[in-house]
């Protein structure tokens, strides 16, 4: 899985980073 780096609260957010990842796996598949 891709490790994206949100930075909404100034650090990345793993939790977020999955939800994302999942995401565009999914519009992608």
């Amino acid at each position: 899985m891709p490790i994206i780096n949100v930075s909404v609260t100034g650090r990345p957010d793993a939790a977020l980073s999955a939800t994302i990842a999942r995401e565009v796996t999914e519009l992608t598949a």
